[in-house]
């Protein structure tokens, strides 16, 4: 027989994201799940940091990188 109570909830929230590299001269754009802490600590493939715009359905205009 199983329990059938809800397992405990750790309490993260995990958000679905987009994100673009904070280089003005890069144009890469990322689509990223995580906490809000991990998705702050994202870095581009060029070295420089991430930029949440926001949750991929906002964004209009904006594709995520395939790499």
């Amino acid at each position: 027989m199983h329990s059938v109570r809800p397992r405990p909830h750790d309490g993260r929230v995990i958000y679905r994201a987009l994100l673009i590299c904070s280089d003005e001269d890069c144009t890469e754009v990322f689509e990223a799940f995580g906490t809000l802490a991990e998705l702050e600590t994202l870095a581009c493939d060029c070295g420089c940091g991430l930029e949440i715009i926001g949750c991929p359905d906002e964004v209009a205009g904006r594709e995520p990188s395939s790499s």
